[in-house]
């Protein structure tokens, strides 16, 4: 079993992975699926970016976010 402090210091990774459904259409409906290190789902995105961003919040400390994405900072 785990400390606390173990849980907080331990290497998190997220995984993308891209679902295309054609639904009888010529163009695909493209979502990104955000998935923590246990297969959990995190978030269904529309955007890679906006998947990026989901998976960082997950991997990232709030220092490292906010260093990397600013703009996500409350003023």
């Amino acid at each position: 079993m785990k400390t606390f402090f173990e849980y907080l210091v331990e290497q998190k990774k997220a995984t993308i992975t891209k679902k295309e459904s054609y639904r009888g259409r010529t163009t695909a409906d493209v979502e990104y699926q955000v998935h923590d290190e246990a297969g959990r789902h995190i978030r269904t995105t529309k955007t890679k970016k906006e998947a990026r961003v989901w998976a960082d919040m997950h991997e990232l400390s709030r220092d490292e976010m906010y260093k990397k994405y600013p703009e996500l900072k409350p003023k």
